[in-house]
């Protein structure tokens, strides 16, 4: 589902309810909904890792990337973002730094980072 059918779907007044997403697919979806409601909107996120990377040898669309951009774009309020399953934070240590005036504290089943 890219983010022209989404933009559709809301231009009719419905709201789609995106799920098992793609990771490639969440930053079109996430900005569709956004645009529409004027960049105020609030996210719950079912994932085990923030994807807040940067990039990903050069690609900024890589799966652990899509919640960066939507940042930066100011498409999303980081405050206004909630994490549910993290886990594996390994793989993820560039976006748990990754905090841009948010305040945000990931909660996870080992604690809190």
């Amino acid at each position: 589902m890219g983010e022209s059918v989404i933009k559709a779907v809301l231009k009719c007044g419905h709201t789609p309810v995106v799920a098992g997403e793609i990771h490639t697919i969440s930053e079109a979806t996430i900005r569709a909904f956004s645009e529409h409601h004027d960049k105020n909107i609030d996210v719950v996120r079912f994932d085990g890792h923030p994807d807040l990377m940067d990039n990903y040898k050069g690609d900024r669309h890589y799966c652990g990337c899509p919640m960066r951009p939507l940042i930066e774009s100011g498409h999303i309020d980081p405050k206004k973002v909630a994490f549910l399953g993290l886990r594996g934070f390994a793989n993820a240590a560039g976006g748990i730094k990754y905090r841009p005036g948010s305040g945000r504290a990931f909660l996870y089943n080992g604690g809190v980072l």
